[in-house]
């Protein structure tokens, strides 16, 4: 117990060891990125929901070290795919289980923040220093460029509209 909080283990054994993202229904959504090769790419295929009650199912495989996740309100799941140092795929995978390509981006992406009106994505590039703008259409954009972006993964919102971001 520290801070009162309570820490322990929602489902033992578990091959997901990317990003996480939780839904408004409890329901937690995290991606196998797998072990980094040479070129950053993760060898893991998989991408799992597990129910508030530890419940794991995969949702999606044969994917190629997924990185990033975010549910739109409608429970379409967004990732980036066959992330490495050159290039990585935006997908939606549809409540229906169809998947299809959003977008093809340069370098490396990190997590994904969908805007709070859900008409676009702010995704951070691990291996350039800024931040893109992805339309749900696949228009993509520089929302902002600063040497301070370098090695970007991880972005949340934090109070209002501030946007909260990690990097090495």
């Amino acid at each position: 117990l520290v801070n009162n909080l309570e820490t322990g283990t929602l489902v033992g054994d578990f091959a997901g060891n990317g990003s996480v993202f939780v839904g408004t229904d409890g329901s937690v959504y995290v991606n196998e990125y797998g072990v980094a090769q040479s070129d950053n790419m993760g060898s893991g295929t998989r991408a799992f929901k597990v129910s508030p009650d530890g419940r794991s199912s995969i949702i999606a495989s044969d994917l190629s070290g997924p990185v990033g996740n975010t549910v739109d309100k409608a429970g379409n799941y967004y990732f980036n795919n066959g992330n490495n140092n050159t290039s990585s795929d935006l997908m939606k995978l549809s409540v229906d289980g169809g998947q299809s390509l959003i977008a093809t981006l340069e370098g490396f992406s990190g997590d994904i923040l969908l805007s709070k009106d859900e008409t676009h994505f702010y995704i951070p590039s691990w291996t350039q220093p800024l931040i893109r703008k992805v339309s749900m259409n696949g228009e993509v954009t520089v929302f902002t460029e600063d040497s301070q972006l370098s090695g970007v993964t991880g972005i949340v919102y934090g109070e209002g509209e501030d946007i909260i971001l990690s990097n090495f």
